[in-house]
């Protein structure tokens, strides 16, 4: 199979780009939108037409040894479990290209699955949840601040009343952000708290950091969850043990989460926390955090961006997912 990407101002042009240069038989692999929202980036490939004479497998299989061995050295790199490597270079080994970044692009496509959170309104609340110091309520903030910038309001709702200098620390972001916010100790009031919310177009609810394996602090996250009728999102930050990370994950995975956000990316050397934990718990991966930023802090992941990102040093993985 032969693999490319294109970019171009709308989906329009990049699949009259696709069938310009790949032909009619050709098929879109994935397409995300550009981080800033300008333009659109599609991966497709063709599959090679059948070799008229049998060739010796050595010549076959010779031409891509080389860029599976640097997918390979990449993924050890990151100290990604054995059984996600051998998966991944089994999906690349299918794709016809010379490039290992559209090796690994192609193999993270065929072997995650990539869900950003929408900007500017959902159906539904969104509670994030993970351990203490995940990052938990700067990516609310995160979040909050693109849906301004994309010109709509965002309600915030802390339900951390617990420990020391929270509600402060949620109130400095609330005010940078000239928003209002909302306390919500339990269920009740959390409920009371989105009703008074209910016509903003997004509510964002931030929870206390939660011991996974134990009872009490599950049994409080779920009534919480319940409460709100929320989608729970997994907030994990890059650079965790990836037996660690895929066994927080996977702890985590009975609240109902489907999605994960991982934070710190810019500052962790090595993300096979990252893919262990998505791996293990089936989790859709959508955002990663950069910094300290509040504009501008958090990037949607997809199969490119990720693959740029596990192929630079930590300094320059903001540069490469501002550019997906």
């Amino acid at each position: 199979m032969r693999l490319k990407s294109f970019s171009a101002p709308t989906m329009a042009r990049a699949i009259a780009l696709v069938r310009a240069e790949l032909g009619e038989d050709a098929i879109i692999v994935s397409n995300h939108a550009a981080s800033d929202g300008c333009g659109v980036e599609v991966i497709a490939a063709i599959e090679p037409e059948a070799p008229t004479t049998v060739e010796p497998l050595a010549s076959v299989v010779a031409p891509f040894g080389d860029e599976l061995d640097v997918l390979q050295e990449v993924l050890d790199y990151h100290r990604a479990p054995a059984r996600l490597i051998e998966k991944l270079y089994t999906a690349a080994r299918v794709l016809e290209t010379d490039s290992p970044l559209l090796a690994l692009t192609g193999a993270l496509n065929a072997g995650f699955q990539f869900s950003p959170l929408p900007t500017t309104q959902a159906s539904r609340p969104f509670i994030l949840v993970g351990p203490p110091g995940a990052g938990k309520t700067a990516t609310l903030a995160k979040l909050a601040a693109r849906t301004i910038m994309c010109g709509q309001p965002a309600a915030l709702i802390s339900t951390d009343t617990v420990h020391t200098g929270a509600a402060e620390q949620f109130a400095s972001y609330a005010g940078l952000l000239r928003m209002k916010f909302w306390m919500a100790g339990d269920g009740a009031a959390l409920r009371a708290a989105l009703a008074e919310a209910q016509d903003m177009p997004l509510m964002l609810v931030d929870t206390t950091g939660a011991n996974p394996f134990d009872a009490s602090d599950m049994a409080r996250l779920t009534d919480l969850i319940g409460a709100a009728e929320a989608e729970p999102i997994l907030v994990l930050p890059a650079g965790m043990d990836p037996a660690e990370a895929a066994e927080t994950a996977e702890a985590f995975k009975p609240l109902g989460i489907l999605r994960l956000i991982t934070t710190r990316l810019d500052t962790a050397r090595r993300l096979g926390g990252l893919l262990a934990a998505s791996d293990a718990a089936q989790l859709h991966l959508c955002e990663a955090g950069t910094g300290p930023q509040i504009a501008g802090g958090l990037y949607p992941l997809n199969p490119a961006a990720l693959a740029r990102a596990l192929t630079v040093a930590p300094a320059d993985r903001v540069l490469t997912l501002s550019a997906s």
